[in-house]
């Protein structure tokens, strides 16, 4: 596999206080019941939910380096995490190596109608590809030798986790992500008295990622829509 890496970075470091997957659904069915399997299974598909929701905005962890062997005579490759966005690519000279030529990005359809898939050389262009799935990386010109790469792009936050993982968020993202939670869990509680809680759940997840963008912001940082 002609993967070396990948290397992730984030913008602030996660807290000790981060919890698992398991605790982040038992915190959650707490107040129906966290007691019934049942409830915590619904909970677990709530936070899925709420993540995927998430997912189309990047945040600054999502952030991710990765260093590419690439082979002669072989353009595609597999990415390390799951492809949202891009941001920059560089041909190294070397493994690990220095940044050495700006790789130019491209759309795969303004790269597909335009470009011979044929023609050999140096690498000077990128594309993804399968972007909602792991997603794949096509360097052109195919490799005439090989060359060193170094990607960096936004990753998709992860959806769906065991209970004893810890997700790979920073720890202010999670408050987010429960709260996106906690109003698909009161959708799909039965009652009109629950379903008169709606409206409030909502004006806080949507309070919650406000604070979140603000802080992220205020850092000099940025959020987009994916």
């Amino acid at each position: 596999m002609p993967l070396t890496g990948p290397t992730i970075f984030h913008t602030s470091s996660a807290g000790d206080g981060r919890r698992t997957w398991g605790e982040l659904k038992r915190e959650l069915a707490r107040p129906v019941n966290d007691n019934d399997d049942g409830v915590l299974a619904t909970a677990g598909d709530c936070l899925t939910s709420a993540v995927r929701t998430l997912n189309r905005f990047i945040w600054p962890h999502e952030r991710t380096q990765v260093d590419i062997t690439i082979v002669s005579g072989t353009e595609t490759y597999a990415l390390p995490s799951a492809f949202k966005r891009e941001m920059a690519g560089y041909l190294l000279d070397g493994v690990g190596g220095r940044p050495t030529q700006r790789l130019v990005h491209m759309g795969i359809e303004e790269m597909l109608g335009s470009y011979s898939l044929k023609v050999g050389g140096k690498p000077t262009l990128y594309f993804f590809q399968n972007i909602h799935e792991t997603g794949q990386v096509t360097f052109l010109p195919r490799a005439d030798s090989d060359y060193y790469a170094r990607l960096w792009y936004y990753k998709r936050s992860g959806s769906r986790y065991n209970d004893a993982e810890i997700p790979d968020w920073d720890e202010e993202f999670e408050e987010v992500v429960q709260q996106y939670a906690w109003m698909e869990m009161v959708k799909r509680m039965p009652g009109s008295e629950n379903q008169g809680k709606l409206a409030d759940a909502r004006r806080a997840a949507a309070q919650a990622r406000a604070e979140l963008v603000q802080a992220v912001t205020s850092r000099g940082d940025s959020v987009g829509i994916a």
